[in-house]
């Protein structure tokens, strides 16, 4: 889970992914639960 989490990170970083639409939304989204898990 963790790698995932880094490599959307990676492909955000990288512009692999839109900047806005559902999927950044997604991401962010999963990104602060897995901050507020750590």
């Amino acid at each position: 889970l963790a790698r995932h989490a880094l490599d959307l990170a990676v492909a955000m970083i990288a512009g692999d992914l839109p900047r806005s639409g559902p999927g950044v939304i997604r991401t962010v989204r999963h990104q602060l639960v897995v901050r507020e898990s750590a």
